[in-house]
């Protein structure tokens, strides 16, 4: 059985075979359970639900795995500034479904539209049409032509246009 990278984690059998020669004396079926040390994501300390996670409320440790699970977190990383969708008690493996992305921008309020190249840089302002994560590419009306543009999400006040 293959699981990604990981071949024949978990409970498998083989079949061992016994041989004097060429001439087949017996064959017998072993058992085993196959697993990985491998670092997860867990919680440093209870955490409650809605609690937008930094690198204080996490810490990696080893665990024994008998198989992948592909919501399975190994860096901090991962999981800085997104929200917990459950409260997790300290030492409770942290997943991506766990998570949900935090918006910077939200829908309806104010944000700066920005253009920039190396001899120009524009400012407007703008309405978001839609809520949106840090890099997140969102339409933005603009307030002073009433056009739809799109940016990229750079803090919870600025989007940057690209041409």
């Amino acid at each position: 059985r293959t699981q990604g990278q990981y071949d024949m984690m978990g409970d498998t059998a083989f079949m061992v075979s016994y041989l004097d020669g060429a001439t087949l004396i017996r064959t017998d079926t072993v058992r085993t359970r196959i697993e990985i040390n491998r670092e997860v994501l867990v919680a440093a300390k209870p955490l409650p639900i809605g609690t937008i996670l930094s690198s204080e409320d996490l810490q990696l440790t080893k665990k024994w795995l008998r198989r992948i699970n592909p919501q399975t977190m190994t860096t901090v990383e991962e999981a800085i500034g997104k929200r917990l969708s459950t409260q997790v008690r300290a030492g409770s493996e942290i997943s991506a479904n766990l998570l949900k992305v935090v918006p910077l921008v939200k829908k309806g309020k104010p944000v700066k539209i920005m253009y920039s190249t190396a001899l120009l840089q524009i400012v407007a302002i703008g309405i978001p049409e839609e809520d949106g994560a840090n890099g997140a590419i969102i339409k933005v009306k603009n307030t002073s032509s009433n056009k739809i543009v799109y940016g990229r999400v750079v803090s919870d006040s600025a989007v940057e246009m690209n041409m």
